[in-house]
């Protein structure tokens, strides 16, 4: 459906012994696994590619599957629409956010009780704001955790207000 995404396809591997054992002529098989997440859940498919069949399917319960590039672009809104990432970004004299681009990645898994059962995001601010490059000026200071899952902002730790620097990136 539409909310089933395959974030990961691989080779898989044969036996070691299998491997080692093979001679010329004699049958060799290919195989691929696949992550695939459906909505929250992970799963994990084998396919014979020589067969073109499905091996195995199983839930990979308590898994974070890789986050794709689609989903790092749609979190913007959520975050911007959030009060205590506005509160904390008025602190810094910013009240449009119109040129404010969130981006970030995943912090690693640790187990802690807030990434159990989500997919958590550590995410930035970039001031786009009198830049001329692509690559903007992170805002110092404020680190929204996100749940990737839920499609809402935890928590935003805000280190507090350090000063702008006048150089622009050019």
């Amino acid at each position: 459906d539409e909310d089933t995404v395959i974030p990961m396809v691989n080779l898989h591997e044969p036996p070691k012994e299998f491997v080692w054992s093979w001679t010329k002529g004699q049958s060799f098989p290919r195989e691929a696994v696949a992550v695939v997440r459906q909505g929250p859940e992970a799963h994990e498919a084998v396919i014979d590619l020589r067969k073109k069949r499905l091996l195995s399917w199983k839930e990979v319960p308590s898994t974070n599957a890789p986050f794709l590039i689609d989903e790092m672009e749609d979190i913007g809104k959520e975050v911007k629409e959030d009060p205590r990432m506005i509160e904390a970004l008025k602190r810094r004299g910013i009240d449009d956010l119109t040129l404010i681009e969130i981006s970030g990645h995943p912090p690693g898994y640790f187990g802690t009780d807030e990434q159990r059962g989500k997919r958590i995001l550590h995410l930035y601010c970039n001031d786009n704001r009198r830049v001329h490059d692509l690559w903007y000026r992170e805002i110092p200071g404020i680190t929204i955790v996100f749940d990737a899952n839920e499609k809402k902002v935890v928590r935003v730790v805000d280190e507090g207000v350090t000063p702008d620097s006048d150089t622009l990136a050019n």
